[in-house]
């Protein structure tokens, strides 16, 4: 047999116990029921709502802290995000500086650039017109070493069709002219 109904049968076999009232307990519960209860309660309240209050405040002090460095944090994130927006205003400038600067850098290199250019230009045309004038030079002592060739040549035919005495004359102012 099982114990459960092992213990109705003695509960049902107990001669002499009835209960007088189905929602109220027996007197003698009462009388001691009543008074452990409230002892219990008492030592409860003494012992542990002492315990419950302090865990409770220090919960709630833990949540404002919580909340004090959120606060804070807030602050201090919404003190960088000006610092940074700041800051990108001070990029903006910063830029317009280097910009400007670049400018007067390329100004100041164009003007350099052009000066060297020129000065390279001037050293070429002079030496060309020195090249030109020594080609002249050339050229025109080519064309007289040339024309004095021909003239002797051409001398010479005429002088040989010419008789002794005009040849003797010819000698004779030449060397004349020579002289002076």
């Amino acid at each position: 047999m099982n114990v459960l109904a092992t213990i109705a049968v003695f509960a049902a076999e107990t001669p002499g116990v009835e209960a007088h009232h189905p929602m109220l307990p027996e007197t003698k519960e009462l009388v001691f029921g009543i008074p452990a209860f409230l002892i219990i309660a008492g030592l409860l309240i003494w012992k542990a709502l002492p315990l419950a209050k302090a865990a409770l405040t220090k919960r709630s002090q833990g949540i404002q802290q919580a909340f004090d460095d959120a606060t804070a944090r807030k602050a201090d994130a919404i003190q960088k995000a000006t610092a940074l927006t700041g800051g990108i205003g001070s990029s903006d400038a910063d830029a317009a500086k280097i910009i400007a600067d670049a400018k007067t850098q390329a100004i100041g290199l164009k003007a350099s650039i052009e000066s060297q250019t020129n000065d390279e230009i001037a050293a070429l045309k002079e030496r060309h017109h020195s090249d030109m004038a020594s080609t002249a030079s050339q050229a025109e002592l080519d064309l007289r070493t040339s024309l004095s060739q021909r003239a002797l040549v051409q001398a010479a035919k005429v002088v040989a069709n010419l008789d002794e005495t005009t040849q003797q004359k010819l000698i004779q102012a030449s060397i004349a002219e020579v002289a002076r």
